[in-house]
């Protein structure tokens, strides 16, 4: 037995599971997005990073337009709230106008006397059926003259509010932050229901989105620190029957509730706040009949169609005045996006705060707050969608998973949008949408890395199979035509001599390390000439030269692999595990013609192949190197193709089965082959540098014809070249007769 070609035992370890592992790794891709993006969009919220307040901030808006848009259908005329809007013209109006104030003797302005046709304004709005009247107008100074007239008006209403501020300056040196506020004069004051701030906050883009619950000062009754409510608020608990002085303690910050409605509030620095809804766009605060013009209502020649269209807008409502002109500069930027308004204003979402106010109000009346998901509803959204985009890459291909990235990036968006615009939520889809991307990103790498390396791998196991040009060609999107292509080539057939012998006394595994022992040493001679390995018909191969590169060197280089391939199987078996062994020889046969390259088959069973007479030929060749005792035999095509770039012996002219005409054939010879076929007593044959004819007489075995083929052809004589693996190995002008002993 041959211990030299034992090999271990195969390993019952299951390989890995490359789909599942795919898988896998497609999944922790997801997971890695997602901590990526929570992580991100954790910094920047806390350090309140512009562009995504920007980003959240635009599908919020968008959100909101739709809302703000169904609650105006909603309304219809005109909702809870009314406003009175003193507008540019009301100045130009109400001037030069008769007192109508006891004691007060002269003609009035509104732009001087403001305050005096405020009390014909609670007058007349008593008489409409106003249940509530705010004042979004801070009387902070005094009037001496008017504060007594509008005092007495607002007790006659009994439920007025009047609006504070909070006042915002940096003290000396800009130290610290001192935020005072600004109340109405004592005498106006003491005649309110109660008061409310009209300061809204503004998001890092400078959107008014939420309302603060309540602003801590003084109260000047009992100089201490109290909470005062918002000026919405304060209306609309004045509206409910509720004391807005104490609205904020009994309700707000004991329960969260307000009018026994829950609050859905997001914590802040110095009080909660909470989204509100907009129940209309600007302009139309509360229905289409929600806004009236200042002038209308204190007119004192007030036809009577006009009063009962006035009833309808003010009776039962909340009435908000306030200032709608550019001068009053009480315009702030919201999330509702509105149509260009008469004025040209740049910005078709900005709105004046008594506006506000009253959406304000109307929110806190319902208690309809904007609620915002809770933090694990919106990981739950990322980790979702970059899970689901990291696995589909497993599915998809590039753009199809393109594709399902933009479907989810929009479905995200458009969710979200409604969401906020039908049941009020705000779901903030820019971190999931982030995720989307981050996934994408991050799976269409792995995606090009891991197409890559299987690339790698296919490649490789194509060049096992076909060899490493084909494996280029093919590997390329260059995979020949199904009918196939018509190259000139030359065709390599190789046999073991003495293989059955040898594997008689060897066991399967020992038969298989061998052989692939043998290809381990034989392949890389093939690759380097370029060859392509056809076909392994156990220690028989079929080689192709000059496919896919066309070259018309292909001849040659098939007989420089020949030679080599012989001498590395002689050196190979001088190793010592050899000793004492039988020794193995190759014998070759080379043809050169036209074969048709490409798939044989039909359906999904299919080989790449060569077919040809060519193939044939050199199959035919291979064996008939029995009957002449030599290691590589071949055609004249091959012959001529190459030329003489290694000494060849003509052997004559052999009929080959399969051909109708017999062929020239020639030999070439390393020193050994010569010997051995001295010894086997297999035809003599002449190589000579003169120009005498050569001569053969091959075996009976194998019919050849001594006829040398034209004057011209292989039978005339051709010197000995001085190149080739093999040249100083023969004895010029002689044959192999001279070397009998």
């Amino acid at each position: 037995m041959m211990t030299g070609f034992r090999t271990k035992g195969v390993s019952a370890k299951k390989k890995p599971n490359r789909k599942a592992a795919m898988w896998v790794a497609s999944a922790v891709i997801g997971l890695v997005a997602f901590a990526a993006v929570w992580w991100l969009q954790y910094e920047l919220v806390r350090r309140q990073a512009y562009q995504l307040v920007q980003l959240q901030g635009s599908v919020y808006d968008a959100g909101m337009t739709l809302a703000a848009r169904k609650n105006l259908r909603k309304t219809g005329a005109n909702g809870p709230v009314t406003i009175i809007a003193i507008k540019e013209n009301t100045n130009g109006v109400l001037q030069n106008v008769a007192s109508f104030l006891p004691g007060v003797d002269r003609r009035l302005n509104f732009g001087t006397d403001a305050r005096a046709f405020h009390v014909r304004l609670l007058q007349r709005l008593k008489e409409l059926g106003a249940r509530t009247v705010v004042f979004d107008i801070l009387f902070d100074a005094d009037n001496p003259e008017l504060d007594p007239h509008l005092a007495k008006a607002m007790q006659d209403h009994g439920n007025v509010i009047l609006v504070a501020f909070e006042d915002k300056s940096q003290e000396a040196g800009g130290a610290a932050d001192s935020r005072t506020l600004l109340y109405p004069n004592p005498t106006l004051m003491a005649s309110a229901k109660g008061i409310g701030v009209a300061n809204v906050p503004q998001d890092p883009d400078k959107t008014v989105r939420r309302f603060q619950w309540w602003y801590k000062g003084l109260d000047p009754d009992t100089v201490e620190e109290t909470p005062f409510p918002p000026l919405g608020v304060a209306a609309a608990a004045a509206h409910a029957g509720k004391n807005p002085k104490t609205i904020i303690t009994e309700e707000v910050q004991k329960g969260r509730i307000l009018l026994g409605k829950p609050i859905a509030w997001l914590p802040g620095d110095d009080a909660p706040t909470s989204y509100f809804q907009y129940y209309g766009l600007s302009g139309f605060p509360a229905g289409a009949d929600s806004l009236v013009n200042y002038e209308e209502v204190v007119a004192l020649d007030q036809e009577q169609g006009g009063k009962e269209k006035l009833r309808r807008q003010i009776e039962g409502k909340i009435v908000i005045i306030g200032n709608s002109t550019i001068i009053a500069q009480d315009r702030h930027r919201t999330p509702v996006l509105s149509p260009q308004s008469s004025q040209g204003d740049d910005s078709s979402q900005d709105m004046y705060g008594v506006e506000i106010q009253a959406h304000i109000a109307q929110t806190a009346l319902n208690g309809r707050y904007v609620r915002q998901a809770p933090d694990w509803a919106r990981m739950l959204l990322t980790l979702a969608s970059c899970l689901l985009i990291a696995l589909l890459g497993r599915v998809l291909g590039p753009w199809q998973l393109l594709l399902a990235a933009t479907l989810t990036f929009a479905a995200l968006i458009t969710g979200s949008i409604t969401l906020l615009s039908e049941a009020g939520v705000t779901l903030e889809p820019v971190t999931a949408c982030a995720g989307v991307l981050t996934a994408f990103a991050f799976e269409s790498v792995f995606m090009h890395m891991a197409e890559r390396k299987q690339r790698v791998a296919v490649k490789r196991q194509l060049n096992r199979h076909v060899g490493p040009g084909v494996a280029d060609k093919l590997t390329e999107d260059e995979w020949p035509d199904l009918t196939g292509e018509s190259w000139e080539i030359t065709m390599l057939f190789s046999d073991l001599e003495g293989f059955t012998t040898l594997s008689e006394s060897m066991s399967s595994q020992e038969l298989c390390a061998l052989l692939n022992r043998y290809c381990a040493v034989i392949f890389p001679i093939i690759d380097k000439y370029e060859g392509g390995v056809d076909k392994l018909m156990g220690d028989g191969m079929m080689a192709y030269f000059g496919w896919p590169k066309r070259t018309g060197a292909h001849a040659e280089q098939a007989i420089r692999c020949a030679l080599e391939m012989q001498e590395a199987l002689e050196q190979w078996q001088q190793q010592p595990e050899f000793a004492g062994q039988l020794q193995l020889r190759t014998r070759i046969g080379l043809h050169t013609g036209t074969a048709m390259i490409g798939e044989i088959g039909v359906g999904d069973r299919a080989e790449f192949t060569v077919i040809g007479d060519v193939v044939n030929v050199a199959a035919r060749l291979e064996s008939m190197n029995k009957d002449y005792g030599t290691t590589v035999l071949l055609s004249e095509a091959t012959r001529n193709s190459a030329g003489e770039i290694v000494p060849m012996a003509y052997r004559g002219v052999a009929a080959v089965r399969g051909r109708k005409e017999p062929m020239p054939v020639y030999s070439v010879e390393t020193a050994s082959s010569v010997l051995r076929s001295a010894r086997t007593g297999a035809a003599s044959f002449n190589v000579s540098t003169s120009t005498q004819s050569r001569s053969a007489t091959p075996v009976p075995a194998a019919p050849v014809s001594a006829v040398p083929v034209g004057s011209a052809g292989p039978a005339t004589e051709r010197p000995i070249a001085d190149t080739g693996p093999s040249a100083e190995r023969l004895t010029a002008d002689t044959g192999p007769s001279t070397e009998r002993q």
